[in-house]
């Protein structure tokens, strides 16, 4: 990248309240290519150390900006909490600040317009106050949002597969999948998880069959657990492969290298057709 003069293009940020423009200094420019590239382009905040790209006040879109204060209320997970909510909250603040600033407007008017008459022959003449400017609709703020968690892609990856338990359970259950139903039904039939004892999920595949690519997820598991150096689990539930009537069980392939005895209370099966241990949830 290298120096092309000064950024011409001013980004017009939506605020809790109002609006404010962001005008950009340097224009960089691509040494290869030729290309000129926009100083706020995401491709080149996330080449920036975390504490400098948090400084940026704004996310980008390709027309309009939200400021982060506006995004950060999109976060909670509450009851009522929408793009809907937030659009109609934030017009409605908008609003009344637009009025507040018309109305001062129009008293400096009036009274610029009683003293001007002591001195001046000529009645002055005013413009008129701007109008108010509606905010984009919710789905723009979907969008703002969903560019805003992508910019935290890695950190979430990071969390997702630092999760780990001591007690964890292989199930799969066909009640999220039957929203596919219609014309994929037959794409994605099951969805398989393995949870911990505190309810987290550490991975899950949807496949078109029962027990199906269980092999590839389980050890998966096992790497996470291995390159992290976290100690193997006490007791995995499952409900199907525990039992084999020679050789290795299905599960035990399905993990390894961990433990292989199976008359461990490493394994437990909590299926009707085969309950010997307690359930566990």
């Amino acid at each position: 990248m290298h120096h092309s003069g000064i950024y011409t293009k001013v980004r017009e940020v939506i605020d809790l309240d109002s609006r404010y423009y962001l005008v950009g200094g340097d224009y960089p420019r691509c040494s290869k290519c030729m290309i000129p590239v926009c100083p706020w382009s995401t491709h080149l905040l996330v080449q920036l150390d975390p504490a400098h790209r948090n400084r940026f006040p704004a996310v980008l879109t390709a027309q309009l900006t939200l400021d982060r204060k506006c995004v950060t209320m999109l976060k909670p997970r509450t009851v009522g909490n929408s793009s809907s909510y937030l659009q109609q909250a934030l017009e409605e603040v908008h609003s009344e600040e637009w009025a507040r600033h018309t109305i001062e407007y129009l008293a400096d008017c009036e009274l610029h317009k009683k003293r001007s008459t002591m001195t001046q022959s000529d009645v002055a003449v005013y413009m008129r106050p701007p109008r108010f400017s509606p905010l984009p609709l919710a789905q723009w703020f979907e969008t703002v949002h969903a560019n805003e968690i992508l910019g935290h892609l890695e950190e979430m990856k990071g969390i997702i597969t630092s999760t780990y338990g001591r007690i964890l359970k292989l199930d799969s259950t066909k009640k999220i999948t039957k929203k596919l139903a219609g014309a994929i039904s037959d794409t994605a039939t099951w969805m398989t998880n393995v949870s911990n004892e505190c309810g987290e999920v550490l991975n899950c595949v949807l496949t078109t069959g029962e027990g199906a690519g269980l092999e590839d997820l389980c050890q998966g598991i096992v790497k996470r657990y291995q390159d992290a150096g976290e100690p193997e689990p006490e007791v995995i539930y499952v409900d199907r492969g525990c039992c084999n009537e020679t050789g290795l069980t299905p599960v035990l392939v399905w993990f390894r290298p961990w433990k292989t005895q199976q008359e461990s209370s490493w394994l437990c099966a909590t299926t009707r057709i085969h309950p010997p241990w307690e359930t566990y949830w």
